[in-house]
């Protein structure tokens, strides 16, 4: 029981977030006849052995009802959580395994509980042929001790798969905290969950939008279509059921192209409020792995589990780009502000003078714009400003960046261009405008005045190029408006 009892720690150490974590197992025949290991009285705790304990209403609930049952208690500003999962054995629970834990945030999630229940799942039949169950004790056969040893291997080999598991999971979750992008992450965990089901092929398919198919984000295994069904088409992850054996398995999917009898899971990866994905796992050609054989084998435990490592991640990239995309743009006009315009000039700045390249800048300003304002309405001026917003955003390339500077003045920073076509996209530009948006009463049209400066020619920090176009853009409003300048008068 010893190696046992050191299985458990190793693998349940990865599960759980807090230092403070206390294990107890209780097996025997019945409910009411437990024997505990450890010991109730004097539970064996890695970091904390005052814990209080579960209460045994929380071990009969989960023998009651063959699922995780969670405690949470309050006192002396602190929290104390149990889970507790029952340990299967045939129609009857061989026991019960409990994992506690103190602290902030002590509490356990969804996936824990499903990581859990894989672990509970070889614990009975170790359980039993390590002398628990009083049947076996008294069995004086030869060929069952014989059996029993083979069981007993088979047992342990299956406590060290789920130890891995377990391990690899929680390797899983911390190797995905740290990817940069979307597209890394789904990479990533690829890779992983190809680790969780050896032997098997894979996808994972991310959801652009809804009603949109599916797309592959990453792949393993024997290469494959992508599913054609919508996430909403999906039986699976709209929560339907298979019958396996009489009852009713969840994520089990039996497409076309599988085969009667072989196993196809679909597990959602999705946040409370949209989906962002599937995870697709199928059994390859020649494997011979039924959808039963899948069942017994956990594989939806382990692939809900999965899943609940990489929803969290996408959520948080997701957040994060937004947040960034707010500070970074303006609302009005859709462009860039001048805090990125600051970023990008210096980057542009310094990979043209790693490249030997230049750069050219031009700084527009609407011609007359405080007159339409006064005349039509502040309403009219910001249509105004968003129709040049979206004007220019159509007139740039990919690698050109289109910010709006302040007010009625924007900034186009063209890299690679030289002075003479950087003042030829500035013309061409300037006599757009007019036909592209449409002057409130038509009574003046809209104009810009554009001023033009170049990198080398014209400065080499940012601040020395932005004053140059700035200089170059006053003197085209001091000389009529509506006309392109460069800087100096080259």
């Amino acid at each position: 029981m010893a190696e046992v009892s050191r299985l458990l720690h190793e693998g349940l150490a990865s599960l759980v977030r807090n230092e403070r974590v206390a294990l107890a197992l209780t097996l025997g025949g019945s409910d009411e006849s437990w024997a505990f290991w450890p010991p109730l009285n004097a539970v064996e705790a890695s970091g904390d052995p005052k814990m209080a304990l579960p209460d045994l209403a929380l071990a009969r609930k989960a023998l009651k009802s063959g699922r995780p049952a969670r405690q949470t208690t309050r006192g002396r500003g602190r929290s104390t959580s149990w889970l507790v999962v029952p340990v299967p054995l045939g129609a009857s629970p061989a026991g019960i395994l409990a994992v506690g834990r103190r602290g902030p945030g002590a509490a356990f999630g969804k996936a824990e509980a499903a990581t859990l229940r894989l672990t509970a799942a070889p614990l009975g039949l170790v359980a039993m042929l390590l002398g628990f169950r009083a049947d076996v004790r008294r069995d004086p056969e030869i060929r069952v001790l014989r059996r029993s040893a083979e069981e007993l291997r088979g047992g342990m080999e299956a406590l060290e798969e789920r130890n891995r598991q377990i391990s690899c999971l929680a390797t899983m979750g911390r190797e995905l905290q740290s990817c940069s992008s979307e597209s890394e992450v789904w990479q990533r965990a690829g890779r992983f969950v190809e680790q969780l089901f050896p032997g098997s092929g894979g996808q994972l398919l991310a959801c652009r939008a809804s009603g949109l198919p599916l797309e592959m984000a990453a792949a393993w295994g024997p290469p494959r279509d992508v599913c054609p069904k919508t996430l909403e088409a999906c039986p699976a992850v709209r929560g339907a059921s298979l019958p396996v054996d009489g009852a009713p398995v969840s994520f089990a999917c039996r497409e076309e192209g599988v085969g009667a009898g072989r196993f196809c899971i679909c597990v959602p990866i999705e946040t409370r409020s949209e989906p962002l994905g599937v995870l697709r796992i199928w059994e390859p050609e020649g494997h011979g792995l039924s959808v039963e054989d899948a069942v017994a084998s956990h594989y939806g435990d382990l692939a809900v589990a999965a899943a609940e490592q990489i929803s969290p991640v996408l959520t948080n990239l997701s957040l994060r780009d937004a947040f960034r995309d707010l500070a970074m743009r303006d609302s009005l006009t859709g462009l860039y502000n001048r805090r990125f315009l600051e970023e990008a000039l210096a980057r542009e700045l310094s990979r043209a003078e790693r490249e030997m390249e230049s750069l050219g800048i031009l700084m527009l300003d609407l011609d007359h714009f405080k007159e339409f304002n006064d005349a039509y309405g502040h309403d009219a001026g910001d249509d105004i400003l968003r129709t040049l917003g979206a004007f220019l955003t159509r007139r740039i390339r990919v690698t050109d960046v289109a910010c709006r500077y302040g007010g009625e003045e924007f900034t186009l920073l063209l890299p690679g261009m030289s002075l003479e076509d950087t003042a030829a996209r500035a013309e061409k530009i300037r006599g757009e405008v007019t036909e592209a948006i449409e002057a409130p009463g038509k009574e003046r049209p809209i104009t810009v005045s554009i001023g033009v400066a170049v990198y080398p020619l014209h400065g080499f920090s940012a601040e020395e190029l932005l004053r140059a176009a700035d200089v170059a853009l006053y003197r085209a409003k001091a000389n009529g408006r509506n006309r392109v300048e460069i800087f100096g008068g080259s």
